[in-house]
């Protein structure tokens, strides 16, 4: 996870608009890096997907312009499903965030970190 969370701070995305173009762009990014192991776009379990996967143990979700509580709610509800995959989740917003909606977000992922028995298991916040 911690590899991950790095390689993310390092990733310089460019001329990137949407979601799908911070994804493309990151995947890319993570190929080049991470040589050997598998990164997975939009992998599913169940009715759920994930933006990535990068091996078998981090979860990957790109949040573009998280402005309205409807976009915020299906975060989430995301992160809820999340729970159940015993995986590390790592949240990277991009564009523009409401103030407030991030606040509650920190908030949310606190308190699910607290929740969350095994370490290895937390979710991480990066803003891009």
């Amino acid at each position: 996870m911690n590899t991950t969370v790095d390689l993310i701070k390092r990733w310089r995305p460019r001329r990137c608009q949407t979601e799908k173009d911070y994804e493309k762009s990151l995947y890319q990014f993570l190929h080049k890096e991470l040589d050997g192991i598998q990164i997975t776009k939009q992998f599913g379990k169940g009715r759920i997907r994930a933006d990535l996967m990068v091996g078998e143990k981090v979860i990957v979700e790109i949040k573009n312009n998280l402005d309205t509580p409807a976009k915020y709610q299906r975060l989430i509800g995301q992160l809820n499903d999340y729970k159940d995959w015993d995986k590390s989740v790592v949240i990277i917003l991009t564009g523009k965030t409401d103030p407030n909606l991030r606040k509650q977000l920190d908030r949310f992922v606190a308190e699910m970190n607290c929740e969350l028995a095994d370490l290895s298991d937390s979710v991480t916040l990066v803003k891009k």
